[in-house]
């Protein structure tokens, strides 16, 4: 793999058949004449960083780091990737807490908790609703506080609290 380095060790380029001359950088089927050996270099490596995007990285020996650029993107798209992750586990306890009201004869959770005050079944409803989200609450501060790893949605709802009716008296 070649890469092609500016004169602060970002890498604009990357790829296997790269030419760099007096008259410039070339490629299969493209030229580039404004970029050339006497303001870049061209460099041979073994691999480059998976996610390599021209400008998102620079090389220092063999070590290979992030420019400003490429730390704002990475950045970006992990809070996009925690951000997925969260909709997916909000949806998934959503759709769990609806489905239980709805085989109790609500229409939601929402509506369940409406009735809270005059049904047992929708109390107990309301009380499991507070208890998972409180649960998933608890397993985030657990994340952001680092100890413990993100879990997947599976695990995160295997973890939810039982849903129960205590009767009253």
């Amino acid at each position: 793999m070649r890469i092609i380095k500016d004169k602060d060790n970002v890498v604009l380029f990357a790829g296997m058949e790269l030419t760099l001359t007096n008259a410039g950088l070339s490629g299969p089927g493209w030229k580039a004449p404004g970029i050339n050996s006497s303001m870049c270099t061209l460099e041979e490596v073994d691999n480059i960083p998976d996610d390599f995007q021209g400008g998102h990285y620079y090389k220092n020996g063999n070590t290979w780091n992030r420019t400003i650029t490429g730390e704002a993107a990475y950045q970006k798209q992990q809070a996009d990737i925690l951000s997925a992750i969260k909709a997916d586990i909000k949806n998934s306890i959503q759709a769990m807490l609806d489905l239980k009201a709805q085989q109790h004869r609500y229409d939601s959770i929402h509506t369940a908790c409406g009735w809270a005050d005059s049904f047992d079944d929708a109390a107990a409803l309301k009380a499991w609703g507070v208890a998972c989200w409180q649960k998933a609450k608890d397993i985030e501060a657990q994340v952001r506080a680092g100890t413990r790893s993100m879990p997947t949605t599976n695990e995160i709802m295997a973890e939810m609290p039982e849903f129960t009716i205590q009767q009253s008296s």
